[in-house]
């Protein structure tokens, strides 16, 4: 999503599991699962190489979510909250259930709240480049 980069390619297989689970949740959190939010599941799953056929979603907690990423590198937490900001930011609203989960997130995966808050910036700004290259060639 964000780039050439593919970070979610750098998640272990149990993480890739927690990071689909984890971003259903979140894009479900404000009962608004915008066609955007949606896309970006699909787009999600396809950087990860993990079908619907391959895995299901289980709906499982955000909680329990959260937990399967206890015992990961600090760079796939980030990784983690680097593209649930993605999705987040998908329709351009941070509802507030979102902005919640977000820094549970970073509590929960141990993570300095000033991540949050220049990784918020960075996606905007990356968003708001990607816009106006879109203008200049679209």
């Amino acid at each position: 999503m964000l780039g050439e980069k593919m970070y979610l390619r750098n998640l272990e297989e149990k993480e890739k599991i927690g990071f689909l689970e984890l971003a259903y949740g979140i894009a479900n959190s404000d009962n608004d699962f915008s066609q955007v939010e949606i896309d970006m599941l699909l787009l999600f799953r396809e950087e990860m190489q993990i079908s619907e056929e391959k895995y299901q979603i289980q709906k499982m907690t955000l909680e329990d979510s959260m937990d399967i990423f206890k015992e990961s590198s600090i760079n796939n937490k980030k990784i983690v909250v680097l593209e649930m900001l993605g999705i987040v930011l998908a329709d351009e609203i941070i509802a507030i259930e979102e902005e919640d989960i977000l820094n549970k997130m970073i509590v929960k995966l141990n993570l300095d709240s000033d991540f949050l808050e220049k990784s918020k910036k960075t996606v905007l700004n990356l968003k708001n480049a990607y816009k106006d290259l879109n203008e200049l060639f679209l």
